[in-house]
């Protein structure tokens, strides 16, 4: 693609999760529990507002309820983790193990996302999340820590067949819908591997060569450094060109019918898991 994308869109806060799941906007050695939260949207701010005891009151409740370390269960649902702030990475759930950071807004103006592979409660009752990262390489991931997100629960899911030529829309495990798109040509194929959906972009913040739509995913051309001005991010895009699909005939994204892309568009939010298959 010859642009850039990152996410756009805001996500819902997940602070409803039982005890011994993610409870994740709780900072270790505060005490305060989420009350409430408003949905983002766009470029808007997320608000979490918390109720707080007194500090003598405060500091024995943690004494009294520091949950255990160890996994933290996300009960099998994809959850996409939106950035609060400016966010540290680290090499393992260690605050000593800082190895960078990822800003708190992308190009495009919305809060930084990322899709969690993974959750735990560390001994000091702090919450890391091992997060897959938008960068070279693809596959990149991190950890980070929970107190810096919103989390939202996803419900589909989408898989690329490219010897098929497929795209599937999947809830779970059933299968709703069955696209054919266009895929990689043979000397710019379409990168395999787990990727998620960073942003939601339409004419006129988009080019319309990509069609109606372009979902812009986190995964990067194996071959080439950038499409046009941009720098190989892969997309999920729309095409007027529907002689293409069902063969590979792109520079490596993923092509559907502009009708298809905007039923897509429609139902999938920024840090929708997609993974590509051989």
């Amino acid at each position: 693609m010859s642009t850039t994308f990152t996410g756009v869109r805001a996500a819902t806060p997940l602070g409803r999760l039982a005890a011994g799941v993610v409870l994740l906007l709780v900072a270790a050695g505060c005490a305060a529990p989420v009350s409430s939260a408003t949905t983002r949207e766009d470029t808007a701010d997320a608000q979490v507002t918390a109720a707080a005891p007194a500090p003598d009151a405060a500091a024995g409740a943690m004494r009294a309820v520091r949950p255990a370390a160890g996994p933290l269960r996300l009960d099998g649902v994809p959850h996409a983790a939106w950035a609060r702030g400016q966010i540290d990475l680290f090499a393992q759930p260690s605050a000593s193990s800082q190895i960078g950071l990822y800003p708190a807004h992308t190009a495009w103006g919305g809060s930084s996302v990322f899709l969690v592979q993974q959750a735990l409660r560390d001994r000091d009752g702090e919450v890391w999340m091992e997060v897959l990262v938008p960068r070279r390489p693809n596959g990149t991931k991190a950890w980070v820590r929970g107190r810096d997100f919103i989390l939202a629960p996803l419900e589909y899911q989408v898989q690329v067949d490219v010897s098929e030529r497929r795209l599937r829309l999947l809830q779970g495990d059933r299968v709703l819908r069955d696209f054919p798109v266009a895929v990689g040509a043979p000397a710019t194929p379409t990168p395999l591997g787990q990727f998620f959906v960073t942003v939601k972009l339409r004419p006129p913040a988009i080019s319309r060569v990509y069609g109606d739509w372009a979902l812009g995913l986190s995964g990067y051309s194996d071959v080439l450094d950038q499409f046009g001005t941009g720098d190989g991010q892969i997309a999920l895009h729309g095409t007027r060109g529907t002689w293409a699909l069902g063969r590979a005939a792109s520079n490596g994204c993923v092509r559907l019918a502009n009708a298809d892309v905007s039923e897509l568009a429609r139902l999938l939010p920024p840090g929708t898991p997609v993974t590509i298959v051989a």
